[in-house]
């Protein structure tokens, strides 16, 4: 059966059947998602969710892809609890977030969007000065050089 990884905004978006017996959600959207308007409804169908901890091992390969991709500084924790579980259990991640469907993509993990059209193809960020437009593989938050900020763009 194929078990479905949603993030917090696919739950928020409400247009996912969340008593259909094959979703999973992360305990970080769980707490995302408790300290919302929507905690009285998932309280009530907490019964028909699935709720995992992906483990260390498997958020380690997922923030390692993420740094491949160079979505890691835009990816937060529950982000990566959501790519970490679609992995650990072989699932397929609901969201409209880019940055996840991204990397998610570059491991190999099936994703669909919730609102949103998927992404049409994986990106790979590189990362250049605002001023003398110097090019950093890794993010540095200001260049050595001129001292501007850096920013992200595509390879």
């Amino acid at each position: 059966m194929t078990v479905y990884i949603l993030d917090t905004g696919a739950i928020i978006s409400r247009n996912i059947n969340l008593i259909s017996g094959n979703i999973c959600i992360p305990v970080s959207v769980m707490g995302e998602i408790r300290k919302g308007k929507l905690k009285r409804n998932m309280d009530e169908i907490s019964e028909y969710i699935s709720v995992i901890d992906p483990s260390h091992n498997f958020k380690k390969l997922v923030r390692k892809a993420a740094e491949e991709t160079g979505d890691i500084r835009v990816l937060s924790e529950t982000d990566i609890d959501v790519i970490s579980a679609a992995l650990e259990i072989s699932g397929i991640i609901v969201s409209d977030d880019y940055a996840i469907q991204n990397v998610a993509g570059k491991m190999g993990i099936k994703y669909i969007g919730v609102e949103k059209e998927t992404i049409k193809k994986q990106m790979e960020w590189q990362f250049r000065c605002t001023g003398c437009r110097k090019i950093y593989s890794k993010f540095v938050p200001v260049c050595e050089i001129c001292g501007h900020a850096v920013k992200r763009f595509p390879k």
